[in-house]
């Protein structure tokens, strides 16, 4: 069976158009193209430093439910409480923040809070753990609380046997 040249040139083009759209369709951890940054939008430092600035504001009012706003995670209202029990009315001064990515994942970074007790003038030190979300251009900071799975709900989604007593 032959092939006439007319035939080969759009089957080649096809070809090559399946090849690009394969290579391009890596994942963060292939390597690819987005692994490098090429399609992640960057972190924007100005927007961490104005969601810091307003994290250290609410944790110096002492304001649980505009913290748990401002986090914006399922277990915000918790975590809100337990930061301003942690962290909270302290009135610290001369906030700055240092970011810094130590590899975990892209979009993950440590973030180093200094300030000063405005009560005290004791040097305050908090390391916390951001995300920064590229597609919604905001960060957010990891939960101080620990999620653990409910051993009363199963996973597999098939009920626990019960027990006869």
């Amino acid at each position: 069976m032959t092939v006439s040249h007319t035939r080969k040139i759009p089957i080649l083009l096809l070809g090559l158009f399946l090849a690009a759209v394969l290579l391009g369709c890596g994942n963060r951890n292939s390597g690819g193209p987005e692994a490098s940054g090429v399609y992640a939008a960057p972190p924007d430092v100005g927007a961490l430093q104005k969601y810091m600035a307003r994290y250290v504001s609410l944790l110096n009012e002492g304001n649980a439910p505009e913290l748990a706003k401002h986090l914006g995670d399922p277990n915000s209202k918790q975590d809100a409480a337990l930061r301003i029990e942690k962290y909270g009315r302290q009135q610290w001064r001369d906030a700055s923040f240092e970011c810094e990515s130590k590899g975990i994942s892209a979009d993950i970074y440590d973030i180093r809070i200094t300030a000063t007790n405005g009560t005290t003038a004791a040097p305050i030190r908090i390391d916390e753990r951001a995300h920064w979300f590229g597609h919604e251009k905001k960060w957010h900071l990891a939960g101080l609380i620990e999620t653990k799975a409910d051993p009363q709900k199963p996973t597999s989604g098939i009920d626990p046997p019960s027990t006869v007593g």
